[in-house]
This record gives structure tokens, C-alpha cells and sequence, in this order.
């Protein structure tokens, strides 16, 4: 069995810079500086400890096992396997989507 760490190294290559932020992920691979990492790292704990009231806000806070992907400008966050974003359509179509055929 591999650990997450070697899973992200062999997916984003050698070069990437790989942190572990409590249980969340988070992969640089656009070779930042020092300084560059702390103030994403500190920009991934502001998004976990800020508390919002949107229900889609919440949905793009980073979550334990997830991964948060740094290039440049871009940041995705590729939530963990077993995280529902959608819990509602999870758990089956909604009344009058599976319907409309």
C-alpha cells in the first residue's frame, strides 16, 4: 500500500512540492517560492477556519483528505474519494429529473 504522499508524487512528478496541512493535501506545481507557500498554506487555513453561510461557498472549503492543487495562478481543491459535493443527487435523482424521459 502507498501512502497519499507517494500516490500525489508519482501523479504530479518529482518536481511538485508536496505539504501536508493537517489532514488536507496540498500539491505547488509551479516551483513557488518560500514565501509563495506560506502564503498559500495560511490562505488554506483561512478557508477552513472562516465560516460562511453559502451553501456552494462550503462546498469549495477544503475538507480532511482533500487535495488542494497550486499552478500559478489556478487552485483547484480535488475532494477526497469518499466526500459527497452533492449529497442530495447522491443519493438518487431528484423529483422530475428522472421523470423528463
Amino acid at each position: 500500500m502507498h501512502s497519499p504522499e507517494a500516490l500525489l508524487r508519482a501523479r504530479f512528478g518529482r518536481k511538485a512540492i508536496i505539504n501536508q496541512f493537517g489532514a488536507i493535501w496540498v500539491v505547488h506545481v509551479d516551483g513557488p517560492t518560500e514565501v509563495e507557500i506560506q502564503n498559500r498554506l495560511a490562505e488554506v487555513e483561512q478557508d477552513m477556519l472562516e465560516p460562511d453561510d453559502c451553501a456552494s461557498c462550503e462546498l469549495m472549503r477544503p475538507q480532511a483528505g482533500d487535495t488542494v492543487i497550486f499552478d500559478g495562478p489556478m487552485c483547484l481543491i480535488e475532494p477526497a474519494p469518499r466526500r459527497k459535493l452533492f449529497p442530495d443527487l447522491d443519493d438518487g435523482a431528484p423529483e422530475g429529473i428522472a421523470a423528463s424521459n
